[in-house]
């Protein structure tokens, strides 16, 4: 029988989703040493099958996480919005004019002004960032690396406004999960040897 007609056909592998692809690998692979080795033998190489595929699609799945983590590092680098928008919170956070205070963005006549949707967009940026790392879908060492410093410092600049975010409107879960890595970035830096003192 050709490859067209036997539909265990590693050609048509690509057709299927990822459960079913490691399915059809492992039943293709058995049926070439099946009638060639013992129940108890076959049983094992199965066994050895699977978790050989199963180690080469977690392997893939890393790669993938590496790959998205690295566009995600570049687009806030060319991001001119983000760079924008980072450029406010630190001009507001530094405004000597103590009637100019971030959290008074999150209400009244300031909530739809251009400075407070700029605001909402570089913490949602984050806010987003965070969501594919608790999903495993970023990887956070090598975000933890790059953005660790501009993290800590955007919620202690922001912490403000999020907590008003949070009172006023009210939207109790608003930006928790940025939240959650900026503290826990930021006790993981705390925790960091420091290095030795040049003498």
């Amino acid at each position: 029988m050709d490859s067209s007609q036997n539909p265990n056909s590693v050609d048509q592998l690509h057709e299927t989703g990822p459960l079913e692809t490691l399915i059809t690998q492992t039943q293709i692979i058995s049926e070439q040493v099946s009638s060639q080795i013992s129940t108890g033998e076959f049983l094992i190489t199965q066994l050895v099958i699977i978790a050989s595929v199963l180690l080469g699609a977690k392997y893939a799945h890393q790669v993938v996480k590496r790959q998205k983590s690295f566009e995600t590092i570049m687009s806030s680098k060319t991001d001119q919005k983000l760079r924008d928008s980072w450029h406010l919170v630190r001009k507001i956070h530094d405004d000597p004019n103590p009637s100019i205070d971030i959290k008074m963005y999150a209400f009244n006549d300031h909530v739809n002004t251009d400075d407070a949707a700029q605001i909402r967009y570089i913490l949602n940026y984050y806010e987003y960032m965070f969501v594919g790392v608790d999903q495993n879908i970023l990887d956070e060492n090598i975000l933890f690396e790059s953005q660790h410093s501009t993290v800590g410092t955007l919620y202690k600049q922001t912490k403000p406004f999020i907590y008003e975010l949070r009172e006023r409107v009210p939207q109790p879960t608003a930006y928790i999960v940025f939240e959650k890595y900026a503290i826990k970035w930021r006790n993981k830096v705390d925790n960091m040897p420091k290095p030795p003192n040049k003498t």
